[in-house]
């Protein structure tokens, strides 16, 4: 679903509320907020209400591929969150951000809208005790484009992507060897 389609669904109705819907997929436990209160069931994931969300800089917009990064600050984190984020092996690991619309009623009103998809790169914390805040860089995955890939035609290579596969045995020995075609 489109964020066209999205708002003509609630076009017929004059309250609607648009809201952010964030995830961080740490393991073994993802971190899901959202910018209301309460809960929000969602495709099977629960979030968790945080109020005022935070800030979102540079947000990834239009259609364009490009590759950008970005930076969530979420406030108002309960503790046991800031706890994952200090545990937990979280770079390369994905982070999503749609855009909603609740309606009168506090329900969503069609799927969100996906407007950003990425993967964690660094966190930094701020605690004030019972809660806290965390702002957490993210690389949109065109990122990875940016980054030299390492790859040698070599047997030793061969064998860690494809083990059994004898094609490349023998290119180092055949390499300074004269070879006289007729």
């Amino acid at each position: 679903m489109s964020v066209e389609d999205t708002f003509s669904y609630i076009e017929g109705n004059d309250v609607f509320a648009p809201i952010i819907l964030a995830e961080f997929d740490f393991d073994p436990t993802p971190v899901r907020v959202f910018s209301g209160l309460g809960d929000l069931t969602w495709s099977g994931k629960t979030f968790t209400g945080l109020g005022n969300l935070g800030e979102i800089s540079n947000p990834q917009d239009g259609n364009d591929l490009r590759a950008n990064t970005q930076a969530y600050r979420l406030n108002g984190i309960p503790s046991e969150y800031l706890g994952i984020v200090l545990t937990e092996n979280y770079q390369g690991r994905r982070s999503r951000l749609w855009l909603g619309v609740l309606d009168e009623n506090g329900q969503l009103a069609g799927d969100p809208y996906l407007i950003s998809d990425g993967r964690m790169d660094t966190a930094t914390i701020e605690d004030n005790g019972d809660t806290g805040s965390i702002t957490i860089q993210a690389e949109t995955i065109l990122i990875d484009l940016d980054r030299p890939r390492e790859r040698r035609y070599t047997h030793e290579d061969q064998q860690d992507l494809y083990p059994g596969d004898m094609f490349l045995e023998k290119v180092t020995a055949t390499q300074n060897k004269e070879i006289i075609w007729k």
